[in-house]
């Protein structure tokens, strides 16, 4: 039945159903064992193929090749999103604008590869691919800069720490100076309060260091 079908699919100008047809056809077998059709089959392919339809081998590959430059490009896509779900204060309006176009171009390259699907033509795969890759090519640098965001606030958040603990060391001295209850000399009390202005120093560029993200 799925070689008529295939005829009927052909004379109302379908060849991709056509084709898709009578490769089930052929995939039953009994098709073959009919010597007085195989010749309509075969001069069938030829026909469709003529018109840009892509047979078996051809039409797999395509969609294997296209489905996997498609993935690749999604999986890209899907792990920035996780990303920027875990690091909002990193998803600035440049960032969203440049994910939101690649992210465009991958719904364009899934309806594309659908397409290619149905009609079988090689036209519309090649489009999948070219916005699937397209796609990739944004999405890479993009992830590699918040990659390197996300590495350069972690590394300042550690410096901070460890600023933070040579202020805290420093002022632990300082009170430990007071516990002595000796009178300093002019010259230490001098010393004591050059020392202190460089701790509040050091406390106004660890917050500067904070808020602008500025490990100098």
């Amino acid at each position: 039945p799925h070689y008529f079908l295939g005829e009927a699919l052909k004379n109302t100008g379908d060849c991709a159903g056509a084709v898709t047809a009578w490769e089930v056809s052929e995939e039953q077998k009994v098709i073959l064992t009919l010597p007085e059709f195989v010749p309509g089959l075969r001069a069938g392919y030829k026909e469709c193929q003529g018109k840009g339809v892509l047979l078996r081998d051809d039409y797999r590959t395509q969609v294997n090749v296209t489905d996997q430059v498609y993935k690749d490009a999604f999986d890209l896509s899907a792990r920035i999103d996780k990303v920027k779900d875990a690091n909002q204060d990193l998803w600035r309006p440049d960032v969203q604008a440049e994910f939101e176009r690649a992210r465009s171009d991958l719904g364009l390259a899934q309806k594309a590869l659908v397409r290619g699907r149905q009609t079988r033509f090689l036209a519309d795969f090649s489009e999948s691919r070219t916005l699937s890759t397209r796609a990739a090519s944004a999405l890479r640098p993009l992830e590699a800069r918040l990659g390197a965001a996300i590495s350069t606030r972690t590394l300042l958040a550690q410096q901070a720490i460890e600023v933070q603990q040579v202020l805290s060391g420093a002022e632990t001295t300082d009170r430990a100076v007071d516990a002595t209850k000796v009178a300093l000399s002019p010259p230490l009390v001098a010393s004591r309060e050059s020392a202190r202005a460089i701790m509040n120093r050091a406390r106004e560029r660890l917050a500067l260091a904070e808020k602008t993200e500025n490990a100098a």
